[in-house]
């Protein structure tokens, strides 16, 4: 019964995989350890305090001034403002160290911007 049992879910892992191969649930790119598939580490960040007006558009002008920025994601409340926190994902670790240095404590409307890296 064990056997039947793994190999039935291991059937069903891989149908699963090849019906959502191109699903962005299936995408291996940002999974935990920070590795896109060619092994090269990307620079995760989350930004805390920024203003609850703040769009994408607006934190992706200003992060995208460092380095290529592969992804933004900004939480919303049900009111459709924001958190008051992203994440901004830099396709080099080093690009994410940059932005970290340069945008620790910058002041946006009258906020002051609080930046960490995610390992």
């Amino acid at each position: 019964k064990i056997i039947k049992k793994s190999l039935i879910s291991i059937k069903y892992k891989e149908e699963f995989k090849s019906k959502n191969k191109n699903s962005s649930l299936c995408n291996t790119n940002f999974k935990h350890g920070n590795l896109k598939e060619e092994n090269t580490y990307i620079g995760n960040l989350i930004i805390r305090n920024i203003p609850f007006k703040s769009t994408i558009i607006d934190l992706k002008k200003i992060f995208s001034k460092i380095g290529k920025v592969l992804s933004i994601r900004l939480p919303k409340k049900k009111n459709r403002e924001n958190k008051g926190f992203a994440f901004v994902v830099y396709q080099t670790l080093n690009d994410a160290k940059k932005a970290l240095i340069f945008f620790q404590n910058t002041r946006i409307d009258s906020r002051n911007l609080k930046i960490a890296l995610l390992y």
